[in-house]
Order: structure tokens, then C-alpha cells, then sequence
């Protein structure tokens, strides 16, 4: 014990020396304020390394928990020590842990031309937040697979189809709790020739399945939140699968919500889709991106679905987030149509961080344009 306790000193009267030497500011909230006075004094990193060495609680110094995990790890100790040197930074409104959005109240969806259908609560989101940057309050966040994203499943209005959104690998987003950032997104999308995505499809090739969607984050105009105050952007990737359920008559939706082939069902649609989240605006429409004359190599309509969603607020629990999309159909009556989604949510209390990280993330720039090539 004598051996660790020596290293851990060590370690934090490196780190002093080291921010003495650079002051540089950590991007947390005021770590290893134990008595909640603003500043952090000399006895309190000393404490901060007895409860990482196990000889003291977490409880005796909860502000040592820089990442809401219930320990004190070492990078808690140096931001403790950083504020000792520089005080403490104004903390940021939103704490780091798990967040559980409930879907608690009907959303929309629409496609095409088609009236807008209602999509049923009961859907789920977990996204698990980093602590925040400082002075920006930006904070990193995931959504864990498998379980991080779900929704219930929905009718197309008109045909009588099925639909189903279900998550295919993790996500990844941003969460700017002082408000102020620039979540718009914009998606265009071009089916025709397109040697950045591998192919060759010219504008009377027909219905297809693969399109090229440019996805831009941002207008340079900071989000405004009404009732709420902090802005959200995440990207979840899922497969959108559409049927018509072997019934008679067919059911919208099917009733137990899931593509049964074995069943006689039919499908109409299955495709890999990413849905960007946002509590800005959002929309999505058709444009010539190659420069071979048409957005199309098929049929529309080239209709652009601008909707919005709202601020994360704080004090209500509540969020509204809204996607929008670009989908190539390759079967009739539908081939290249724009759709938008908008879903209300309420939204717990912060459990730990469940330490989530995104190996393979969706292809987003939350600060510029990204190509997708999806089919």
C-alpha cells in the first residue's frame, strides 16, 4: 500500500509541475471541490488520492468524479490539481453520465408526397455523455449497440405498409449544454452517376438502391432554443425495412411489428440508412452532385422536407429531435423519395457513464460536409 500510495503521489506532484510549467486549463467543471466553496485547496487532491487508493469513500469527495463512474481515476486527480493551480471554471449546466430519452408521446413521419403517418411511443434512446469541454460546455456522446436506439414500428399511409427503423451499429453525437452551436444539417441526394460511391448509373438507367447523400453540419447561424437551452446532434445507423403484412385484411401496422417472411409477407423495402438527430433544423432533398445532368437515375418526386426540432430542456426533462433523409426505392410505386421524422422525448436523470465508446461510427462531420454512399 506504502508503494502505491507513494506512486499516486508522485503521479499528482508530476501533474503539478507539469500544469505549473504550461497552464493549461482542463476542459471540466470545477473537480475536487470537496466542500463546494469554488476553489479547490491544497488538503483536497491529497484526499482525492486516498479514495483512489481505496483507503477513503467516493462519498467523502463526490467532486473528485469527474466522469460520474463512482471512482476516482487518475485524470480526475490532475484536473483537481489544475484547478487548485487555476480555479475553478463556471460549471457547465449538463453533468456527464447515461441518459435514458423515453419516447413517451406520438412523433411523425413522413415520405414523399404521402401524408404524414404518426409513429407510436414507446421508442427509446440511451446516449451516453462524456463530461464537457471548457469554456464551450461541449460534451461527446454515444449511442451504445446494441439497445441504444429503438422505436416502435409504423404504417405508410396509402399502401399499407409496414415500416421498421432498427439500429445497426453504435452512434455518435454532440450535446453543446450552454446552447449556442450550429447543429443544422442539410442532406442532398444524387442517384445518378457517382464515381465517388463506385458507380456508374446513368439518369434512364431505372429504380436502383444506392444513393450518394452530401450531409452538411451547420449554416453558420447559432441554434436558438425557446423553452429549452442546450442543443443536440447525434448519428444512428439503422436498416428501414418496408412490408406488407400476410393478412387479411393486412394490417398497418403489422401487429407484431416485425417482417415475417416465412409468413407470406411481402417486402417492399431494405435498405441501410443513417438518421442524423437534431435539435435544429433539418432537411433533405435531390440535387445534381456529379454534374451528369439529373439527380435521378429513376423517379421522385425531388421534394425537400425542411422540418425542426427543440432544445434539450433542462428544467421540463424534454427534448424534440428531427431527421430527414434521402432513400432510393428500387421497386415501384416509390424509387428516390425524401422523408423526415420528428419525435418527442422525455428524458431521465443521469445514471454512471456506462464508458460507451463508438469503434466503427457513422460517417458524419459535425463541423463541415460528409459523402455517404449508402445502398
Amino acid at each position: 500500500m506504502r508503494t502505491w500510495r507513494t506512486w499516486m503521489v508522485v503521479v499528482v506532484a508530476c501533474a503539478l509541475c507539469l500544469l505549473l510549467a504550461t497552464h493549461s486549463v482542463c476542459a471540466q467543471e470545477c473537480v475536487g471541490d470537496c466542500n463546494s466553496s469554488g476553489t479547490v485547496t491544497v488538503d483536497e487532491p491529497i484526499l482525492g488520492v486516498n479514495i483512489n487508493l481505496g483507503s477513503r469513500q467516493v462519498t467523502a469527495c463526490p467532486a473528485f468524479d469527474c466522469d460520474n463512474s463512482g471512482t476516482v481515476p487518475v485524470n480526475c486527480l490532475i484536473q483537481g490539481v489544475n484547478n487548485l493551480l487555476e480555479g475553478c471554471a463556471e460549471p457547465c449546466p449538463l453533468a456527464a453520465g447515461t441518459y435514458t430519452l423515453t419516447q413517451a408521446e406520438f412523433g411523425v413521419v413522413r415520405i414523399s408526397t404521402l401524408q404524414a403517418n404518426p409513429l407510436p411511443a414507446g421508442g427509446m434512446i440511451t446516449l451516453d455523455v462524456t463530461a464537457a469541454s471548457q469554456p464551450e460546455c461541449v460534451h461527446d456522446a454515444v449511442v451504445p449497440f446494441p439497445g441504444g436506439f429503438t422505436t416502435s414500428a409504423f404504417c405508410i399511409s396509402g399502401f399499407g405498409y409496414t415500416a421498421t427503423l432498427t439500429q445497426t451499429g453504435c452512434g455518435i453525437g454532440r450535446v453543446a449544454s450552454n446552447g449556442g452551436a450550429d447543429y443544422g444539417v442539410t442532406e442532398l441526394g444524387d442517384t445518378s452517376s457517382q464515381p465517388e460511391c463506385g458507380y456508374q448509373q446513368m439518369c434512364t438507367t431505372g429504380v436502383d438502391s444506392k444513393v450518394r447523400v452530401d450531409v452538411a453540419v451547420g449554416d453558420d447561424t447559432p441554434d436558438s432554443c425557446v423553452g429549452g437551452s442546450v442543443n443536440v446532434i447525434f448519428s444512428v445507423p439503422v436498416q428501414f425495412v418496408v412490408w406488407t403484412e400476410n393478412t387479411t385484411p393486412p394490417s398497418c401496422p403489422a401487429a407484431d411489428g416485425t417482417y415475417n417472411p416465412e409468413s407470406g409477407d411481402t417486402l417492399i423495402l431494405d435498405v441501410q440508412q443513417i438518421l442524423d438527430f437534431t435539435t435544429d433544423t433539418s432537411a433533405a432533398s435531390w440535387m445534381d452532385l456529379s454534374g451528369d445532368g439529373c439527380a435521378f437515375a429513376g423517379n421522385g418526386p425531388a421534394l425537400p422536407f425542411p422540418n425542426a426540432g427543440a432544445c434539450w430542456d433542462l428544467a421540463a426533462g424534454s427534448i424534440r429531435i428531427a431527421a430527414s433523409g434521402n432513400v432510393a426505392f428500387a421497386s415501384a410505386p416509390l424509387f428516390d423519395v425524401s422523408f423526415y421524422t420528428v419525435l418527442p422525448y422525455r428524458i431521465s436523470a443521469p445514471q454512471p457513464s456506462q464508458g460507451a465508446t463508438c469503434a466503427s461510427p457513422p460517417l458524419i462531420n459535425f463541423d463541415g460536409t460528409a459523402v455517404r454512399c449508402l445502398e
